[in-house]
């Protein structure tokens, strides 16, 4: 099986695309400022790599919780 006939390859691959999107902007931005490396600077690369997975965590969540509140409300009545 070749790698992009796996799904989960595609889902990497677009998170990476972002990350990297966003990686790029935040380092052009300190760039532009020219303040150096600081630490909020540093902090907010760190970042660009963990923001997608609080995303995907928090729709996970919501889909889980509204099967939850479906299930609730089909047992209540």
């Amino acid at each position: 099986m070749m790698p992009w006939e796996n799904p989960v390859f595609w889902l990497q691959l677009v998170y990476c695309l972002i990350t990297l999107i966003f990686l790029t902007m935040t380092y052009l931005e300190g760039w532009h400022s020219g303040e150096g490396w600081d630490l909020p600077r540093v902090a907010g690369l760190l970042l660009c790599t963990v923001w997608p997975v609080m995303i995907a965590l928090v729709v996970l969540d919501g889909l889980l919780l509204g099967k939850r509140r479906s299930q609730a409300s089909a047992n209540s009545s």
